[in-house]
Order: C-alpha cells, then structure tokens, then sequence
C-alpha cells in the first residue's frame, strides 16, 4: 500500500556522543532504521532517508533498496536534513 504520502527520516548526525550511527544499532537483530522504514511503509507511508555520505552504504546495506538522500553539509543540523529531504 503506497498512499503517496512521504516522509522524512533524519540519519545524518555523527553520534558523537553514542559513539556510532544510532539508525544501525540493532535491536533483536534488526537495525533501528529497518524497523522504522518497515512501520512507515506498512501505514502507506514512502520513505526517504537523508543521510551523510560516510553512511549511504552502511545504510544500503542495512535496508536495501530505499530512497537516500546524502547531505553534504550535515553540519547545518536537523534544519538543513529537513530542508535537503523535502
């Protein structure tokens, strides 16, 4: 079920406290970012994610295939993610 509508999903902060990428953590043996994208899109909801570069691969490989969007100056923080994705 695809109702059209999309959705944003922000992936491009550093971790710095956490210390890796919070969307990769795994819960139960599935990342927390393979969790999200499979609630959203059971509700009709089409996903994209932004990411920073360093991750689009890791990401790829956690999720398959979904739109990813890369921002390139993830320091403008959440503001410049929410900006790039819609």
């Amino acid at each position: 079920m695809d109702n059209g509508i999309g959705c944003v999903i922000l992936a491009a902060g550093r971790s710095s406290r956490l210390g890796k990428p919070k969307a990769l953590i795994e819960i139960e043996g599935v990342s927390l970012i393979s969790w999200i994208l499979s609630r959203l899109t059971k509700v009709g909801l089409r996903p994209i994610v932004v990411t920073r570069e360093g991750l689009v691969e890791k990401i790829r490989d956690s999720v398959g295939d979904i739109e990813i969007i890369v921002n390139d100056e993830p320091e403008l923080g959440r503001t410049g993610s929410v900006k790039i994705g819609l």
